[in-house]
């Protein structure tokens, strides 16, 4: 545990060394984009705040499509089809990826995934046609007891999903970068060692921390040092509404609507500035959602 929290703070420090290296500075257009098709999910996971959420359940696809319409006309870098909720539970999720690949050939197509709801004819879909740049399996235990307190699914059934989905990636020249995913928690922390060695030749091993957003976070890191996700990212939620982050499960601060304004529009709007400004300012806990937060991007 102690070599865990290590890394994490290096990390961590990485990361800030990033920051005041490169300076905050607005991009022209977020680069990284959330779109949350689907709030549906087929877990219950401990650290996730989902069974509160009341908002409408699917993004209408004709909105899905208005979206990638606008992000079209500019160079974004990531586009991720999820939020709170399992993109392959979405009913028109493929049909979603193969629009960002028309749209937005550059983009990196990136999702997190509890891989127990995929289908073998999504997975067939999305291997052969490549539609799918990057994917997280999120599974934060390495046996089927811990999975069930953690996540409340069938382990195996996961785990033989996971790997059939990766015998199809190995056939087509593993051109998706497969990565599963390890959040630390009271649960859980006492099987580290051995979830690395079940994955260590299989995926990229990512390792995390229960930041708090069901509860008490597992390692307190908050600050009031500034967070770039309002500088390069925007997270879209099913009803249209844009939210600061993806912490913001309960759409609390709401920055604008891209059913009645462009996400241009919404990313340059001086409510969305105000929060930037704060940020640079050290003065983030000025903000309700930022001044509690657990998380630094």
């Amino acid at each position: 545990m102690i070599k865990t929290y290590l890394k994490l703070r290096n990390q961590a420090k990485e990361s800030l060394f990033f920051l005041k290296k490169n300076a905050l500075k607005k991009t022209i257009f977020p680069e990284i984009i959330n779109i949350e098709t689907s709030v549906l999910c087929n877990a219950n996971c401990i650290t996730c705040p989902h069974k509160e959420i009341v908002r409408k359940i699917n993004m209408d696809f004709s909105l899905f499509k208005k979206i990638l319409d606008e992000i079209h006309n500019y160079n974004v870098k990531e586009i991720h089809p999820f939020n709170y909720g399992e993109p392959f539970l979405y009913k028109e999720f493929i049909n979603a990826l193969k629009y960002i690949r028309q749209k937005s050939p550059n983009s990196k197509i990136f999702i997190y995934s509890n891989g127990a709801a995929m289908t073998n004819e999504q997975m067939q879909e999305v291997v052969t046609q490549n539609l799918l740049d990057k994917v997280n399996f999120s599974l934060d235990a390495a046996n089927s007891d811990t999975y069930k307190t953690v996540r409340g699914l069938d382990y195996d059934k996961t785990i033989e999903k996971i790997n059939h989905f990766l015998e199809l990636n190995k056939q087509n020249n593993n051109k998706i970068e497969v990565s599963v995913s390890f959040v630390i928690t009271e649960q859980n922390k006492k099987q580290i060692s051995e979830f690395k060695k079940i994955w260590k030749n299989k995926a990229n091993i990512h390792l995390g921390v229960d930041d708090g957003r069901e509860g008490k976070p597992f390692i307190n890191k908050s600050s009031n040092k500034p967070c770039s996700w309002p500088f390069n990212r925007i997270t879209i939620l099913t009803n249209g509404e844009v939210v600061i982050c993806c912490i913001d499960a309960m759409g609390k601060l709401i920055l604008g609507n891209v059913e009645k304004n462009t996400i241009k529009e919404i990313w340059d709007s001086p409510q969305y500035e105000n929060i930037r400004q704060l940020h640079l300012s050290k003065k983030k806990d000025q903000i309700p959602l930022c001044a509690n937060c657990f998380v630094r991007y």
